[in-house]
């Protein structure tokens, strides 16, 4: 049986240019939709989050699909992982090996606790010296900033990707408020080849090697596919 490793965003707000917290989390469809298509297909999904705090879905997304909110709810509840995360630093490197691949759902949360560390660092490092797959749609790709540098140079220095691109974030909510940094200029800044697609949220996905990066939410089921279609292989 396949096995995958989903970081998950624990970061309640994010802080903004004009100082104030905005509400935050994971993106509910970019952990539910993947997690049930994993699960379908048979593949064991581990669930983490940096110190182990159950994290919360984005609130003001949320709002947005008011259709399927009780669906939504009622599913991501379900869901023991989520309700009872592993620590992401109390994983050992064993634990983290026996898993094919990692899977790194977005929402502006992994821009406030996966962008900048550590214990993100070191499965990034095993998965990439083990050749396993990387999967980060939307925001989650602010994770790779995380990778540790390799003989002088990032990580994924070099590599083809993409993001929640700049355009984009300008037409979100905290974006027209003001962000204190982009993800698509801290990727490109870090020596990433960055492709932002056709047009801005447009499906797009870019697969280099062992990363896979997804545009944007909708993006996000395409990057899920690539990902089982690898694991499945």
């Amino acid at each position: 049986m396949a096995k995958l490793l989903m970081l998950v965003s624990s970061a309640r707000t994010i802080r903004l240019a004009d100082g104030s917290d905005h509400p935050t989390g994971y993106l509910a469809e970019e952990v539910l939709e993947p997690y049930e298509m994993f699960v379908a297909a048979g593949v064991d999904v581990v669930i983490a989050t940096p110190e182990g705090k159950v994290p919360q879905p984005d609130p003001e997304v949320w709002q947005a699909s008011q259709e399927n909110a009780q669906r939504a709810v009622d599913a991501l509840a379900a869901i023991p992982g989520l309700q009872h995360p592993r620590c992401l630093g109390e994983l050992t490197d064993e634990e983290i090996l026996s898993c094919d691949g990692v899977f790194i759902p977005g929402g502006h949360g992994p821009m406030v606790d996966l962008a900048d560390n550590a214990d993100v660092g070191r499965v990034l490092r095993l998965m990439h010296d083990a050749s396993k797959i990387v999967v980060a749609p939307c925001h989650g790709s602010a994770a790779l900033l995380s990778a540790p540098e390799v003989d002088g140079a990032w990580m994924f220095d070099g590599y083809k990707m993409t993001a929640f691109t700049d355009e984009e974030e300008d037409q979100s909510k905290p974006g027209k408020i003001g962000m204190l940094w982009y993800v698509e200029a801290a990727l490109k800044n870090r020596g990433a080849i960055f492709d932002g697609g056709d047009a801005a949220w447009v499906s797009h996905v870019v697969i280099d090697r062992n990363l896979i990066t997804a545009q944007n939410p909708g993006s996000t089921d395409a990057a899920a596919y690539a990902m089982l279609k690898r694991l499945t292989e």
